[in-house]
């Protein structure tokens, strides 16, 4: 329990306490090769402009290390974003990334799933610094199975601002087996059985 504690408390220390600033595009031929982000740097990436989906954007910065005190952020542009799986929040300086939509009108940011499948995911040891600015819609509420919109387990840690709204997942925020979600302020409706759930070991705040 000491452990999982610590783990919490640093993971949260190193996610910072706002919304990261606007910051300079990435150079251009970063996406998709190793690159160590500038220390105290807020690097941008928009994937519309590189024609890549989220799941494709997250592959692209893969290989990039991302020190404490810089940030990489996900600019998503309004529109609805077709989704056809989870989103898997694996950097292994996830605590540096951040992936925000819109956060003065979320509903102009709408990621939509239309089938069994999670939304956001973080699995094992994954941390993403702010989710902040979007809608996560299950578009297709029949066929959405036991999904959640948000979920963390196995010592995940998820940031959320309160720009964020999920709609129609079976679940919308699931915290479990150790997995952990800030969430104050967010906003679930449509769920099919708890719209804010901690379970076997999960935490939610």
């Amino acid at each position: 329990k000491a452990m999982k504690r610590r783990h919490f408390v640093v993971a949260m220390a190193a996610l910072g306490a706002s919304l990261p600033a606007i910051g300079a595009r990435a150079p251009a031929g970063r996406l998709g090769q190793p690159w160590q982000v500038p220390a105290a740097a807020t690097v941008e990436v928009w994937p519309s402009e590189s024609g890549l989906d989220l799941a494709g954007a997250l592959r692209a910065v893969a290989g990039w290390r991302i020190p404490p005190g810089a940030r990489v952020v996900l600019r998503l542009a309004d529109g609805v974003h077709p989704q056809t799986g989870a989103i898997d929040l694996g950097h292994p300086d996830g605590a540096g990334l951040s992936i925000i939509g819109n956060p003065r009108q979320p509903e102009r940011c709408r990621l939509a799933w239309s089938g069994a499948s999670e939304g956001f995911y973080a699995g094992p040891g994954a941390v993403l610094g702010m989710l902040d600015g979007l809608v996560i819609e299950q578009a297709a509420p029949a066929a959405r199975g036991q999904g959640s919109g948000v979920l963390a387990e196995l010592g995940g840690v998820i940031r959320c601002g309160p720009n964020v709204l999920v709609r129609g997942f079976y679940y919308g925020f699931q915290a479990r087996i150790g997995g952990m979600i800030s969430c104050a302020g967010t906003t679930c409706s449509g769920a099919g059985d708890a719209a804010y759930f901690a379970f076997n070991g999960g935490r939610l705040y």
